[in-house]
């Protein structure tokens, strides 16, 4: 009897603990509904109020100063809105939230919250250039955390101040982290604003590969065409990592000066060489290397295959006609890749 109590006492609790998790996890729910409810709310009133701002709208002032308590939000709009608005109305936007002392407010949010929050309050920072905000972000950027330091070297860019690449280098070599992700938007920023000290890097003998083929790919973001010898050299005589990179960045840059280096790279040892070359033929409208690209249809490697082919589509009726003289010819894996790019493109 005392066995039967006993199992029915068990019962029981485990049942009442089954109906008490069950509440707790529904209380939480409607909890967290309601949260994100309030926050598409804000989100929505803060995006209003902007346009105001954007509007000289007095009445958009007030409305900053009721929602300054959500820093976090007002960092992610901004963010949105600086993305979709350039001239005046940004300028007035950002003009009236500073006055309003938004950036103090994101200076303190730095020190609180989720990771996602601190990042966006950073990065939103770079659309106040002042000594303090700079400062601030300088220090930062000393800062344990990769993520952090990379987003306040990109906020530090943002607003015109500039970045050392040496100690930014240095810092990730001693603390021994990865070359890869926030270092290469940080580098693409760079590449764009402070070229020069990019290419310094590029040739150094003692870095990772990874690292020049990060700093040879953040190049062809640069507006400057004095990047082209030095990435024409890496392209060349670099490692494959680096060689791949280099040529995909000629690509983009698209400089007429540069088919002889395209030319030989599509003929490279490196599969990855190749396709990049590949690639950056059709990119840049090399046409003088329609008949290599037709041969590299034939490469052992699908991948080429497919950047060749996808190239000569891009290099006008006479390279489309060949493409299609391909695919007609039953020539293996050449006509294959001819034939399914075709298709594809609805040629």
């Amino acid at each position: 009897m005392d066995l039967l109590r006993a199992l029915w006492t068990f019962s029981w609790l485990t049942a009442a603990f089954a109906v008490l998790w069950m509440a707790l996890l529904i209380v939480a729910r409607l909890i967290r509904d309601a949260g994100e409810a309030g926050a598409e709310r804000r989100r929505t009133q803060i995006t209003a109020t902007f346009l105001k701002l954007m509007q000289d709208d007095a009445l958009g002032q007030m409305e900053v100063l009721e929602v300054r308590r959500h820093p976090d939000v007002l960092a992610e709009i901004l963010l949105q809105a600086a993305d979709l608005v350039r001239g005046p109305a940004r300028d007035r936007l950002v003009g009236s939230l500073k006055t309003l002392g938004l950036d103090e407010a994101l200076r303190r949010q730095v020190g609180r919250g989720a990771e996602r929050k601190r990042l966006a309050a950073i990065e939103a920072l770079g659309l106040f250039p002042s000594p303090e905000n700079e400062a601030a972000l300088r220090a930062w950027g000393r800062r344990v955390g990769g993520l952090v330091r990379m987003t306040a070297g990109k906020a530090l860019l943002e607003m015109g101040a500039r970045v050392n690449l040496d100690l930014v280098i240095e810092d990730m070599r001693q603390r021994r982290e990865a070359w890869s992700g926030p270092l290469s938007d940080l580098l693409r920023l760079l590449a764009e604003r402070q070229p020069a000290d990019c290419l310094r890097h590029l040739g150094r003998p003692d870095l990772p590969v990874s690292l020049k083929a990060l700093l040879a790919e953040a190049l062809g973001h640069a507006k400057d065409y004095q990047v082209l010898p030095a990435l024409a050299e890496a392209a060349l005589h670099g490692e494959a990592a680096v060689r791949a990179a280099s040529v995909a960045s000629l690509g983009l840059l698209m400089h007429p000066a540069m088919e002889p280096v395209i030319a030989q790279a599509v003929d490279d040892e490196d599969w990855q060489v190749r396709g990049a070359a590949a690639h950056a033929a059709g990119r840049a409208g090399f046409e003088a290397l329609i008949p290599r690209l037709v041969e590299r249809l034939a490469d052992p490697v699908w991948w080429v295959r497919f950047q060749a082919a996808e190239a000569l589509t891009r290099l006008g009726p006479a390279a489309r006609r060949i493409l299609h003289d391909v695919a007609e010819a039953n020539l293996g894996a050449a006509s294959r890749a001819a034939s399914l790019t075709l298709a594809e493109r609805g040629l």
